[in-house]
């Protein structure tokens, strides 16, 4: 049952660092062409030309050039982007180990209860705790054993 436990949990994980890297991308993508938009046109209102500062207005055409304090902030925000990931990663990890535990954990007492049926205990019961297709298999388990408990009963006694 350890297979698929650790088969859905990374899955999960790979979902959900999937989406992360893929909202990263998206955020650091449009984080920089609005910035960048800002430098072009965000200083130009701002600007009176004069012969004095036309060489300066001409600088700002071109592409933009981002300043050590821009430079901090946008590296300050990809930061923050990446332990928010880091924090959503780990979060994914626990909340999908444990949802793939409470999956696997009926079909680990099924199998329990099929080999000690296999031993010849006709005893083991399944409490079914759901009415999806697991509390169904569980039913069935128990129909089929308490069969099999009265067929041994009407053998005993021929």
């Amino acid at each position: 049952m350890r297979r698929i436990t650790i088969k859905l949990t990374l899955l999960f994980i790979g979902i959900a660092l999937v989406s992360i890297i893929v909202v990263a991308v998206l955020a650091n993508y449009t984080l920089h062409s609005q910035f960048g938009y800002y430098f072009q046109h965000g200083r130009e209102r701002w600007i009176i030309v004069t012969p004095s500062n036309l060489s300066q207005m001409m600088q700002m055409m071109g592409p933009p050039r981002q300043g050590p304090l821009e430079q901090r902030f946008l590296s300050s925000v990809n930061q923050s982007i990446w332990i928010a990931a880091l924090f959503v990663v780990i979060g994914a990890a626990v909340a999908s180990l444990l949802f793939a535990r409470r999956l696997t954990s009926p079909i680990k007492h099924l199998t329990e209860a099929a080999r000690k049926i296999s031993a010849g205990d006709l005893k083991q019961r399944l409490e079914i705790e759901t009415k999806d297709e697991i509390g169904e298999l569980a039913a069935a388990f128990n129909s089929m054993v308490q069969s099999l408990d009265r067929n041994r009963t009407i053998n005993r006694q021929l």
